[in-house]
């Protein structure tokens, strides 16, 4: 089947988000230098074509999986914190491993690649690396719920 998702990112006012120039532009964990905010705040943490394309061009549900990132990040992250003051490598491994594949649900690329790497790190006992990593997945976890409101508005209205 053969699904067109128009690009969601077109014309928009300028205090929107940008798209990412490239499939690249987020596969590095934004935050791996001192004293970085951790991504572009005007690059979209989300590649809304892509999460559109997951949800197979339904609008209303791609709005539901967002709201429902929304509600449960705190949840998310305090799970994760809590494994890592615990220095639980099992724990923080599953939190990290749970966290990098709902920000793959959704489309969130940063969030995913840091969660990622938090999980190598944990997986391999580098507890000092992985409280870095747990920093930079709060900075990204953030900056996607910053944006929820514009990305919403945006799914919504079909843009």
């Amino acid at each position: 089947m053969n699904i067109h998702t128009p690009t969601l990112n077109r014309d928009l006012p300028s205090q929107q988000f940008s798209s990412p120039q490239s499939p690249r532009a987020t596969d590095d964990c934004p935050g791996d230098t001192a004293g970085s905010e951790g991504g572009n705040p005007n690059e979209c943490p989300f590649d809304l074509e892509s999460l559109l394309h997951r949800c197979l061009g339904d609008r209303t549900f791609c709005a539901l999986m967002l709201k429902k990132f929304s509600d449960r990040a705190a949840h998310q992250l305090a799970a994760l914190d809590r494994a890592a003051n615990a220095r639980n490598t099992v724990e923080l491994t599953r939190e990290a491993h749970t966290l990098k594949g709902v920000a793959a649900n959704i489309s969130a690329e940063a969030l995913r690649t840091c969660a990622a790497r938090l999980e190598q790190a944990a997986r391999a006992g580098q507890l000092d690396k992985a409280g870095v990593l747990v920093q930079q997945v709060h900075a990204q976890v953030d900056r996607c719920l910053q944006a929820m409101p514009l990305v919403l508005a945006q799914v919504d209205a079909g843009a």
